[in-house]
């Protein structure tokens, strides 16, 4: 929760999948916390840079993507591996891009450790 907070994320916007304002800086432009929080949900600089890239000429749908999307279950890091466990992946919903309910939720329906 504490990093989407930090790039500017609201229930509003999270629910609504509304647009943020750093969303239009590139990686070199964010601060430190920025950085850091956008790494925590699974950007580094090319992924962000270029989702930044994808969001201003065609669907957003790319913004959805992790940087983690090409790895099997067994490949995640650890703290990527519980971050899936908690959003109610396993190793086959995971391996086989099966969605998960909570895909289904609002911000305020998420408990603190989901946001």
């Amino acid at each position: 929760r504490e990093a989407a907070l930090e790039l500017g994320y609201d229930a509003e916007k999270w629910d609504r999948s509304m647009p943020i304002p750093v969303e239009n800086l590139d990686w070199e432009e964010l601060t430190e916390k920025q950085r850091t929080a956008a790494t925590l949900l699974g950007y580094d600089a090319a992924k962000w840079d270029q989702s930044d890239s994808d969001d201003s000429s065609s669907d957003s749908s790319s913004s959805d993507e992790s940087k983690y999307d090409d790895y099997d279950f067994d490949e995640l890091p650890s703290r990527a591996r519980e971050a899936a466990l908690e959003l109610g992946f396993d190793e086959d919903k995971w391996d086989r891009s099966i969605p998960t309910p909570i895909e289904n939720l609002d911000w305020e329906e998420l408990t603190e450790k989901q946001r």
